[in-house]
């Protein structure tokens, strides 16, 4: 019969799982790990739910006192001082949440601004899909630490309206042929790189603008501004055909020598 850590008859279970150091400035990451080897170490209950079954003097007060080592044992010495007077690992981490997060009012407003930048999210021209991707989950990470919920395809969509126009075709293709309620981030992110693979298979290493996809307008506007150049181009080489070309002799002076002028008829006139 396996023994329960904490039982009277047994020693507790060896902790193997190393830690992960408290992050300071990305505290979901932190806390998802860290929960995973609290997890691994069967002491997480201890933390959640917790309660009185863990507190001392009862049965699985040795469990608490395991989570509760090993949260402090990854803290940085400001803030252990806030985890000192804790009386339970689930005390403990609630306080660490709290000085990460914020109380209700200022979680609040760390969520509208959270919520501000996911809805204005665009993808960079320059920006590789790695980047973009990390970014995006760096955002929803941080929406769902604060306790809001955020559906899979909404973030699929979301990702879809981000990107620029090169992809549009990419878009257009998952749209039509790809049911988005069972679409998860890692496939939609794996078949633009597909898109991206292709491209450098087909193209080479190219520069992404010059398979930009532009409207009928934005086309025109550009063909416009192509020929405005050429016709600029063109009055300026007329003005050059018009000016007297100078011939020289061998030993004659630079002042005395002949000027001679092309017209446009082919014909040449010389004048002193």
């Amino acid at each position: 019969m396996t023994k329960e850590v904490g039982e009277s008859s047994g020693a507790a279970a060896p902790v193997s799982t190393q830690y992960p150091q408290y992050i300071r400035d990305n505290y979901t990451v932190w806390a998802t790990t860290m929960m995973w080897a609290l997890e691994s170490n069967e002491v997480w209950e201890a933390v959640d739910p917790g309660g009185d079954e863990f507190m001392k003097g009862a049965p699985k007060y040795r469990k608490d006192r395991q989570a509760l080592t090993a949260i402090c044992s990854v803290m940085p010495m400001d803030v252990k001082q806030h985890l000192i007077s804790k009386k339970s690992a689930k005390e403990a981490w609630e306080t660490i949440k709290t000085l990460n997060l914020g109380h209700e009012r200022v979680r609040e407003v760390a969520l509208q601004t959270l919520q501000k930048k996911y809805e204005n999210l665009e993808m960079g021209e320059d920006e590789t899909l790695d980047a973009f991707a990390s970014r995006v989950a760096t955002l929803v990470n941080g929406i769902r630490a604060l306790d809001e919920k955020l559906e899979e395809i909404s973030i699929v969509r979301r990702f879809l309206r981000a990107v620029p126009p090169r992809y549009l075709s990419v878009v257009s293709a998952i749209e039509q042929c790809v049911d988005l309620k069972t679409l998860t981030m890692d496939d939609l992110v794996g078949r633009f790189k597909a898109h991206d693979e292709r491209m450098k298979i087909t193209y080479g290493d190219v520069v992404p603008e010059e398979h930009v996809m532009l409207t009928r307008a934005q086309w025109q506007a550009v063909v416009a501004k192509e020929k405005k150049g050429d016709k600029a181009y063109d009055s300026r080489s007329d003005k050059e055909a018009s000016r007297p070309a100078r011939k020289y002799i061998a030993g004659e002076d630079e002042d005395d020598a002949p000027r001679t002028t092309l017209r446009r008829g082919g014909s040449l006139t010389s004048r002193k």
